[in-house]
């Protein structure tokens, strides 16, 4: 980021910092609660935040590491139109760092300048600007699979267990939603009593113009509009949670999930550690907890672990778990999909002396699944564009990563298409499975990550080292894989609508740019598959978010018992317009070049939206 840019954003960053000092933790927390709720309905307005998730837990760190103001100011229209403007700046320069300065411009570009862009502004932006994108109950799992055999160590730090912890967020969750129902109980309650004292009024002969007036202008009246005494619904105390749990395990959420207002410590950059991430729940004086309703509960509870456990000593028996667990939910997701006859391999080996192992190898009526899973997690992009690009680059292609898991898979398929015959042993030398050529007409492969990697997984043209002219590998993340075929078998659909959608989403690469893979699925399911895309005459086709909104009607239909039904539509692609995002106003002012800026700023927060919706 150039100088000037920085000056701008840190002035930004104060004037945040001057209206958050004079507003209650419990009007922010509050804000954010609304912001986020109308993100999820999809009220994509002005005037709303266009990353609740990321935004709102920055603007939460600033406050807590300020003193509660002993008279608080309202958080009025005015301050909060002020504060989306500020954050929505603020968020927007981290994007324009990634433009080009003015000696830039006059220098020129290379195109080392370009690729390293490229690479590094989306993956920043999708690291910092999104969340952990899957449902309530698909984050549960993932805590209980990941964590499940590790009781010991985790309480050991915490004081309770991860199922400890759920179950005080499964007890905060119901209160939230009990406080809720408690409210319109008494806000009909007391709107009743102004409307039945409206009608005594006028049976008297009272003036029907004044009573209105008298109505519309009453404190009392203004105030429940409002919501201002009716009690806050996201709040929840610390003698609920003991009087439920116990005093430890109360003691525990306190000490290890709850942020006091006045002592984290000092946040400037969205960058910096933010220590609301890991503490979410919000307090004044550690007795009335705020809950932030966007799944922060849950993310805090798999961060806080995950460190735990995938550092020091625990790390030597967590790690080599966790690459087993990710290995069989996957083999658990794909007998749900392939063919009732089909033959899986687990630990498959090319040698007889277990050289060349294969997390997954399934034979299926003719196709060969060669499936490789990689669960370490992807690395934190840095500011700087060129050393974010290496940083993202060299664990791509280092062990753990995709470009080694791609090696691993098409070094098989290589030696199945080129062999008559192609042995499998298990560990001890055992041969397990005869591969005969003639036997496939299809051989795919496939990585499987722990976790979302976002575009640099979505498009795998920006940095794999693709051998020969096999197709690209499909790459996917658990909980999209799981998700994805959730659908697929709510819709009536099997083993053949996947073979070609990995065949048709192999030509996508380099072409058709989307923030995650349930976009591009949603994009099949919606449009009946992914050929009008192909055969498009165009070299660059972004998704909308809304393309995988197919996922989220189909999770809710079932929550209802409900069927969903899918009849498939023309995506009514259309050439890109560039004078509609260039062109300048006919005065030749800086309208035009305001409307470009504000179309950046939109596809910007378009990264973000996903990782909010849940």
């Amino acid at each position: 980021m150039d100088a000037v840019l920085h000056k701008k954003m840190i002035s930004e960053v104060q004037k945040l910092k001057q209206i958050v000092s004079v507003l209650s933790i419990e009007d922010l927390v509050d804000f954010v609660n609304r912001q986020q709720m109308q993100f999820n309905q999809g009220h994509f307005v002005k005037g709303n935040l266009g990353s609740p998730l990321r935004q709102g837990m920055y603007l939460l760190a600033i406050a807590c590491s300020q003193e509660e103001p002993t008279i608080g100011e309202v958080l009025d229209e005015k301050k909060e139109s002020a504060l989306v403007k500020i954050l929505e700046s603020i968020f927007f320069k981290y994007g324009l760092a990634y433009f080009p300065t003015k000696d830039e411009l006059v220098g020129g570009m290379s195109e080392s300048w370009h690729s390293h862009r490229e690479l590094a502004m989306p993956a920043f932006l999708h690291h910092f600007m999104s969340g952990f994108k899957a449902s309530s109950d698909q984050i549960r799992k993932w805590i209980k699979i990941s964590f499940d055999g590790f009781e010991k160590e985790i309480r050991e730090k915490f004081g309770i267990c991860h199922n400890e912890m759920l179950a005080v967020g499964d007890f905060i969750e119901a209160a939230v939603i009990g406080n809720n129902a408690a409210n319109k109980v008494l806000f009909d309650s007391r709107l009743k009593e102004f409307h039945a004292k409206f009608v005594s009024g006028i049976k008297e002969g009272q003036d029907l113009k004044r009573l209105l007036l008298e109505s519309r202008n009453s404190k009392e009246f203004v105030e429940l509009m409002n919501g201002d005494d009716l009690p806050n619904p996201f709040s929840v105390s610390f003698e609920s949670i003991s009087k439920e749990f116990g005093e430890a395990v109360a003691n525990s959420i306190r000490e290890n999930f709850v942020s006091i207002r006045g002592e984290s410590d000092s946040l400037l950059y969205i960058t910096d550690q933010n220590p609301v991430v890991l503490k979410p729940l919000i307090s004044c004086d550690g007795e009335t907890f705020y809950f932030v309703a966007n799944n922060s509960y849950h993310q805090a509870v798999i961060d806080n672990v995950e460190a735990l456990l995938s550092g020091g000593s625990a790390s030597k028996k967590y790690l080599p778990a966790r690459d087993r667990r990710l290995e069989s939910s996957t083999v658990k997701a794909f007998k749900r999909i392939l063919s009732p006859s089909a033959i899986f391999y687990e630990s498959a080996y090319e040698t007889d002396d277990s050289h060349l192992e294969h997390d997954l190898v399934v034979i299926s009526n003719d196709a060969l699944y060669i499936v490789e899973s990689k669960a370490s997690p992807p690395r934190e992009p840095l500011r700087d564009p060129t050393k974010a690009y290496q940083r993202i680059r060299d664990h791509f292609r280092s062990k753990s990563g995709i470009q080694k898991a791609y090696e691993q898979a098409n070094a098989l398929r290589e030696k199945v298409l080129k062999s008559e015959l192609t042995r499998l042993y298990d560990k001890k030398g055992k041969v397990i499975a005869e591969i005969k050529r003639s036997s496939f007409s299809e051989v795919f492969c496939v990585c499987v990550t722990r976790e979302d990697f976002g575009p640099i997984a979505t498009n795998l043209s920006m940095l794999l080292e693709k051998h020969g002219e096999g197709a690209y590998p499909w790459v996917v993340c658990i909980t999209d894989l799981e998700y994805m075929f959730d659908g697929l078998l709510h819709l009536g659909k099997g083993e053949s609508d996947l073979r070609r959608y990995i065949n048709e989403r192999a030509l996508l690469h380099g072409k058709v740019f989307g923030s995650d893979e349930l976009e591009f699925a949603g994009a099949f399911l919606k449009y009946g598959g992914l050929h009008d895309f192909i055969t498009a005459k165009a070299g660059f086709i972004p998704l909308g978010i809304d393309e995988s909104d197919i996922f989220d009607k189909i999770y809710f239909a079932e929550k209802k018992g409900e069927k969903y039904v899918c009849e498939p539509v023309s995506p009514g692609l259309r050439p890109f317009d560039k004078s509609y995002f260039f062109s300048r106003s006919e005065g030749g002012g800086k309208k035009g070049k305001n409307k470009s800026k504000a179309k950046s700023k939109r596809r910007m927060e378009k990264q973000s939206r996903r990782g909010n919706r849940k």
